[in-house]
């Protein structure tokens, strides 16, 4: 049975990585908009 600090530190870290994907992906966007700014 997973403790409840566990649970939240386990939490904590895959918000932290959805995070980081969104910002990436939002990254990525801006960057290829910036390539083509005709789109």
């Amino acid at each position: 049975m997973i403790s409840f600090l566990s649970y939240r530190i386990l939490n904590n870290n895959y918000h932290q990585q959805s995070n980081i994907l969104q910002t990436l992906m939002q990254r990525s966007k801006m960057y290829a908009w910036i390539k083509s700014p005709f789109l």
